[in-house]
């Protein structure tokens, strides 16, 4: 049961690392929903509700901010609702599943001032995590959208290594190198436009250096004759 629950979460880790490749705010949205749907399926499984219930707000999210950027619609009102349901439902999970989730914490220590960090802790981060999703999201510049989720997934990588999560803190170190891979591969691609734009070409008609200096002596060398004949003409 604990490997099919782990391919769960490779198979939401393939769909996470391609979303980040992608540079359209619909694409990289559809990539990351189908990701949190593997994940979903495999924290229930593993007993980490409130990972859980974070990756189904997030799933809920992302289909709205995508279908808002599509429309050109403001996603401002959204960030606000949905950070306040991230913020309420991750209090809800805790409290609600506070006792499974110390329990799952004694393979760490014996000591219950310790189980109780450590349950606390793992609380913030998927909290903390969401939360900066739901802002990055929400943002249709892929870039800006690279960057909100860099410090989520180092948040969601503590949380899932403390967890036991191996595929969920594999997805994460993941997608924090894809992240930082696309981020090289688009800025070279802006710099070289950039590098583009700002090179002044000079104006030749269309026509190369040489030929411009060859056509432009030529139509003198046809004005010096036209003079020369005009001045014969006049002493005859």
């Amino acid at each position: 049961m604990f490997i099919f629950i782990q391919i769960l979460g490779f198979i939401g880790i393939a769909f996470n690392i391609i979303s980040v490749q992608f540079n359209t705010h619909a694409k990289i949205m559809i990539m990351k929903t189908l990701g949190s749907l593997m994940f979903v399926i495999h924290y229930f499984l593993l007993g980490a509700f409130t990972g859980m219930v974070m990756d189904i707000i997030g799933m809920i999210r992302n289909i709205i901010f995508a279908e808002c950027v599509r429309r050109g619609k403001p996603t401002y009102p959204w960030i606000v609702l949905f950070s306040v349901i991230t913020v309420a439902a991750g209090v809800a999970s805790i409290v609600m599943t506070w006792d499974a989730t110390l329990q799952s914490m004694s393979r760490w220590t014996d000591s219950v001032t310790g189980m109780t960090v450590f349950a606390l802790l793992i609380s913030v981060l998927s909290v903390t995590a969401k939360f900066l999703t739901t802002v990055g999201y929400a943002i249709e510049n892929p870039h800006k959208v690279r960057m909100m989720n860099l410090p989520s997934s180092i948040c969601w990588l503590f949380y899932n290594f403390i967890c036991l999560s191996l595929s969920g803190a594999a997805n994460e170190v993941f997608v924090i190198t894809s992240i930082i891979i696309a981020e090289i591969r688009f800025g070279k691609k802006a710099r070289k436009n950039n590098n583009s734009q700002n090179i002044g070409i000079p104006e030749t008609d269309g026509r190369s250096d040489t030929a411009s200096v060859a056509l432009h002596d030529t139509e003198a060398a046809a004005d010096i004759n036209v003079i020369e004949k005009e001045f014969e003409n006049k002493e005859k």
